[in-house]
């Protein structure tokens, strides 16, 4: 098939996928059994079911015909509570409506999950019992003001500490993905636990307590922000403090909880603040494509494909056809990642060639700077402000000292961006790196490809535990930081290169707001570089294609930009590598990643500051370019 033929296909497939009324499958209890009906979701009330599987399996229950999916407890709690739950009121749950022996079913319902959460009069979240359980609600106490919440934060931190031994926090409802979409349409929760387990004591070491403080403070985090993108939906103001903290309150003590907001009302705007807040999300989906299927069915634009055509296409063009689509609703959104830094020479901004992000967190950082409309002058590039040249040097090749003294420096550059990570993804990936491993895959001879692969695997995982250990010392200070130099030491005295190589990359991807699954996706494209902005050396990634293309070159042919909204507005979420064009009406290709130049924690005396050191005036000059 032509890319012609295969993109009217898919167009149309999308057209065909767009929202429309539809009977859906509700179940309901009738003489203790499930029985299903196909009603139009608009013309009943009902109650929807939030969840995750857990560790399910084919299972026969008491009160349904046919096996479900699910685990073991949910078959208990569904048996034993499920009647008391919903009456005789009609109920939508995945696992009893839509048949999960049948893909194309699963990925249907995609499109009219925002309208069953939106619609049902309440939604059950049921969380299982390995997270913040019972006494956990205690130790927060009442949480009627935000000074009460950070005292409780306290307590919580000591209790989990002294009563839980640094057991790591298992709450599936803010570990998986699509429970935060479904809650976050829902204007009224109600909150259950499944079965509260025993947290049983760990043997403890050293790196298992650093492990665990890190664990801590992301699930802190993780609750924080759940409540925050309950309480901002929709709204284009900063949200109710009180539904935030009713939130928190409900999901602890396993209450009910409602805001005040239309019932029935998909956002129509641009993507903005509910979906940016989840930039250091944890989250997880099974198929990388739900990543997209789920945060993007809830704004009116977007459609899904259908069914048929969702399965043959990779993500990097479920992704490329959601920038589409914005841009063809005047909702445009620019892409992190551009067609010029991954080497391709069209005249279009977005790529397919994207990381398959692992994360929700990933996803959120493949999209760059939000606009309040489509960038109305030209249908393929962005508006961008330049702000003259950079000089670019590789440093892949560094030796260890070097690459350190690059990495503290970014931690002081970009301090919410290396705060965020230790709360997201690097907590993941516990703190404690394994000095004696990383020596050994360094010496070790790699004559096949499994042994490369083995080796390269334990730099990866190692290296993150550094770059963990690191931030926490460098956040914390006290015996961790001490560890955390005592590390550097040995490092800088054994001069590792493979290991130093695998370090500085994952340190350039996650200071330039790029999720480190994408480290071997990198590898293909990208080049580490330091980019000298006026007083300031900052690690960024560059097109490898582009980087030995200009080896011939003057080193100042790089340029800096930024892209800027369709509202001419600045706001240096992420700042650019461009290579200038020639010609009358000259377009800059985008070819690399630098950090974030400002963050919303900024007042304006460190405003200045940064402006000041990045060698700009204190109210920048620029001229506005095309960028591609």
């Amino acid at each position: 098939m032509s890319q012609t033929s295969r993109a009217q296909e898919e167009a149309s497939s999308t057209e065909l996928g767009r929202k429309t009324r539809q009977p859906v499958i509700f179940c309901r209890l009738l003489s203790g059994m499930v029985v299903k009906e196909e009603i139009d979701l608009h013309e009943i009330p009902y109650i929807a079911f939030s969840h995750v599987w857990g560790d399910a399996d084919w299972t026969t229950l008491n009160i349904i015909t046919d096996e479900v999916m699910v685990s073991k407890s949910k078959a208990r709690f569904l048996e034993n509570n499920l009647q008391d739950l919903v009456g005789d009121s009609y109920f939508w749950m995945d696992v009893l409506c839509i048949d999960q022996t049948k893909e194309e079913e699963r990925i249907k319902v995609t499109s009219i999950i925002p309208q069953i959460f939106e619609r049902a009069q309440k939604t059950i979240v049921i969380r299982d019992g390995s997270g913040y359980i019972s006494c956990c609600a205690r130790a927060f106490g009442s949480l009627s003001t935000w000074n009460d919440y950070n005292a409780g934060v306290r307590r919580w931190c000591k209790h989990w500490t002294d009563e839980h031994n640094y057991h790591l926090l298992k709450e599936g409802i803010l570990e998986r993905l699509w429970p935060l979409q479904e809650s976050i349409l829902s204007n009224r929760i109600q909150f259950v636990t499944c079965e509260e387990g025993h947290l049983a004591s760990n043997n403890m070491d050293w790196g298992r307590i650093l492990s665990g403080q890190s664990d801590i403070l992301a699930n802190v985090d993780r609750l924080w922000t759940f409540s925050r993108a309950w309480a901002s939906h929709g709204k284009d103001k900063t949200p109710s403090g009180d539904e935030q903290l009713s939130f928190i309150s409900a999901f602890l003590n396993n209450k009910e909880v409602s805001r005040g907001f239309p019932e029935g009302l998909s956002l129509s705007g641009a993507i903005e603040e509910e979906f940016f807040i989840q930039s250091n999300s944890t989250r997880r989906t099974t198929k990388a494509r739900d990543l997209i299927l789920s945060t993007m069915s809830q704004y009116d634009w977007y459609s899904a494909p259908s069914p048929q055509v969702v399965r043959g296409m990779g993500f990097g063009r479920l992704f490329q056809d959601c920038f589409s689509q914005a841009r063809h609703a005047d909702r445009a959104t620019l892409p992190k990642i551009t067609a010029g830094m991954v080497g391709e020479r069209g005249t279009s901004l977005e790529t397919p060639n994207v990381p398959e992000p692992e994360l929700l967190g990933d996803l959120v950082k493949l999209f760059g700077l939000a606009t309040e409309g489509a960038l109305q002058h030209d249908t393929d590039c962005a508006l961008g402000a330049e702000l003259g040249p950079v000089v670019v040097r590789s440093i892949e090749s560094c030796d260890m000292s070097t690459i350190l003294r690059i990495l503290a420096g970014s931690l002081e550059f970009s301090k919410n961006t290396w705060e965020l990570a230790r709360k997201g993804e690097l907590s993941l990936h516990g703190a404690w790196p394994d000095i004696k491993a990383i020596f050994a895959a360094e010496d070790a001879r790699e004559d096949d490809e499994d042994t490369s692969s083995k080796n390269e695997n334990l730099r990866h995982q190692n290296a993150i535990r550094f770059l963990n250990l690191m931030v926490l010392g460098f956040f914390d200070g006290g015996g961790t930081k001490m560890d955390a130099d005592s590390f550097k030491r040995d490092l800088i005295s054994s001069n590792p290169s493979k290991f130093s190589k695998t370090l500085v990359r994952l340190g350039a991807l996650i200071s330039c707001g790029i999720g480190i699954s994408a480290y071997m996706w990198s590898k293909t494209v990208w080049t580490p570089v330091l980019v000298t902005v006026g007083k300031t050396d900052l690690p960024g990634m560059i097109s490898s294609r582009e980087l030995a293309n200009n080896s011939l070159r003057d080193e100042h042919h790089f340029r800096l930009a930024h892209p800027i909204s369709s509202n001419m507005t600045i706001t240096y979420k992420h700042a650019v590598i461009t290579r200038p064009g020639e010609g009358v009406k000259a377009r800059h290709r985008c070819i690399g990643l630098l950090p974030a130049f400002t963050d919303m924690n900024m007042d304006r005396e460190a405003w200045s500051r940064r402006y000041e050191n990045l060698g700009f005036p204190e109210v920048p000059t620029f001229k506005v370019v095309d960028l591609i």
